[in-house]
């Protein structure tokens, strides 16, 4: 059982409603990482590749004039993090991320404690079919893989506030106010091992979803855009403890989307201990939250000189 002291979260599965699943013996050689390159295509398709945790051994493209040959990949915790946030979002429920929450969500609660997610892929690419697979490991792994669902979704402060439209090139606060940058702790049990977890907050990391912006990555929770400030946004953007991030391309015209999809991504520092002993560290934990943004072009209004 889960028991979070100071926050409660919704499980996976409630957010989408059941369906089948079959469970499969994991194919030798699969193994488990911590990472992916994504991004959210202007329709909100998902493009995922999977550059740690999966394992191609043993398996070849076809050769020319057959058909290419398929295997089954193991998402990292990383990889599977960050499609069960981009997948239970509303862009992102119809592409293949969605697929992965169906699957998730029909196995119900619990499901990521004891199976890894595997993802097929033909000839390097991925088919967009997932399957649930006993996992071969136990202990820390699976401690970590069940917390990326466990721990409480970010809650950022954003300002401009989301849903407004802002100008190419204005600065975007993003901070996280303090009931939302505290330590957790739980007692969480996986197969045979009863643990005390806990997690603390330590840095974040937004993607604007711009095609012309970056990752930023902030230490700490920053502090947010204060308008009793006398000082401009621009000065204020230019202080060591806020968190800017800026727009570049606007949306909405020349064939691109309404508004850009993004991620913002706390990072939290995990530990466990059984019965009062020495704490293990669990590494970086990440949780995520779709985030989107409305840009148009930034104007600049000329006077006449008067006379």
């Amino acid at each position: 059982t889960m028991r979070w002291f100071v926050w409660g979260t919704i499980p996976i599965g409630a957010l989408l409603g059941a369906t089948a699943l079959v469970v499969v013996p994991a194919p030798a050689g699969a193994s488990s990482g911590s990472g992916a390159r994504s991004a959210v295509t202007p329709r909100g398709e998902i493009v995922t590749t999977v550059l740690f945790g999966t394992s191609t051994r043993g398996a070849r493209p076809g050769r020319p004039g057959r058909a290419p040959r398929c295997w089954w990949s193991t998402l990292g915790d990383g990889s599977l993090e960050w499609l069960l946030a981009v997948g239970s979002s509303a862009g992102g429920r119809g592409g293949i991320a969605g697929a992965l929450v169906d699957l998730v969500s029909g196995a119900g609660d619990g499901a990521l404690d004891q199976h890894v997610v595997q993802s097929e892929r033909c000839a390097g690419r991925t088919t967009g079919r997932f399957r649930l697979a006993p996992a071969p490991d136990s202990g820390t792994s699976l401690l970590t893989r069940t917390m990326v669902t466990r721990l409480p979704p970010p809650a950022p402060t954003v300002s401009p506030p989301p849903g407004t439209e802002v100008p190419v090139g204005v600065p975007v606060f993003v901070s996280f106010a303090p009931p939302a940058w505290q330590p957790v702790r739980s007692t969480l049990t996986v197969g045979p091992l009863t643990a005390e977890v806990e997690a603390t907050p330590t840095s974040f990391r937004v993607v604007t979803g711009d095609p012309s912006g970056t990752t930023t990555t902030c230490d700490g929770p920053a502090a947010p855009f204060d308008p009793a400030d006398l000082r401009s946004p621009e000065r204020q953007a230019r202080l060591a403890d806020r968190c800017v991030v800026r727009f570049a391309t606007p949306t909405g015209t020349a064939g691109r989307p309404d508004r850009w999809t993004g991620t913002v991504t706390v990072l939290w520092s995990a530990r466990w201990r059984v019965g009062g002993g020495p704490w293990n560290d669990l590494g970086l934990v990440p949780r995520t939250r779709v985030t989107g943004r409305s840009v148009r072009e930034a104007t600049t209004a000329i006077e006449r000189p008067s006379a």
